[in-house]
Formats: structure tokens, sequence, C-alpha cells
């Protein structure tokens, strides 16, 4: 393997997204990269684990450059667009557009909306915590 397709792998896992979450099963903390979900590592402290994740991470990296495929992306350096194609059941979408009238807003904004009361998507600490109650409820006359 090449010293430029080292720093290539080793340029890729510096700015790889990570996830660290404790395992009652295993009891340990298990440790992936987004990019590469199917690559874990484990160990008794999550800052250990994060160590631990970056060998199989090199290894998985210099057998894909052998068998010719490409590296995943890094997520941090993924442009968005703030929007996406969702695919649904016709009767799922008349629903959503019947609801998103109820509440007198556009289908974009109550689906938004939607996904907030979920949890998904950025919130600020003045924010404070999210609250269900009165929000997308249809109008009464």
């Amino acid at each position: 393997m090449g010293n430029q397709n080292r720093a290539k792998i080793k340029e890729a896992i510096k700015r790889f997204s990570y996830r660290v979450e404790w395992s009652d099963e295993d009891e340990v903390f298990i440790a992936r990269a987004l990019e590469m979900p199917s690559i874990l590592a484990h160990a008794d402290t999550a800052e250990d684990a994060l160590k631990e994740i970056k060998m199989p991470l090199q290894m998985a990296m210099e057998a894909m450059l052998e068998e010719g495929e490409e590296l995943p992306v890094p997520l941090s350096l993924h442009k968005f667009k703030g929007k996406f194609l969702i695919r649904t059941t016709p009767e799922m979408h008349r629903e959503l557009t019947i609801q998103a009238l109820e509440s007198d807003v556009s289908l974009n904004q109550y689906i938004l909306t939607k996904l907030g009361l979920l949890g998904i998507g950025p919130r600020s600490e003045k924010e404070g915590p999210r609250k269900a109650s009165n929000l997308l409820r249809p109008k009464t006359s």
C-alpha cells in the first residue's frame, strides 16, 4: 500500500463521524463510524472504544482500496442542500395534506414540525425541550 493511500485513509478516519453507545447486553461501549456502520469496536470506556475503532477501520479501508473500491466520503464533507425526496403511498400523501390544511400550514412546514417533535433536526440551547402540546392541532372555527 502506497503512502498516498495511507494518507487518504488516515485523513478519512480523522474526518469520519463517530458514535459511541453503551451496550447493556455486552456491558461495554461500542464505537462505530457512521460512514462504515458495519465496522465496530468495543471497550470498557467510551474513550477507549473510540480509540479502538481506528484500526479495524484502517484495515477495512485498505482492503477496499486493494479491491478497487472507493472509500466512503466523510459525512463532514457532504454538501447538504436542505431538501430531499420522500416516497410514500398516495393515501399517506393525502392524509398528510389534509392534516397540513387543517393546521393552516404548508405540507412542507407540517412535516418539518412533525420531524421536530420527534427530536429530528438542529436545536439551540435557548429553545429548551420540545413540547408537543398545541402544535399541529387542527384549527377550529
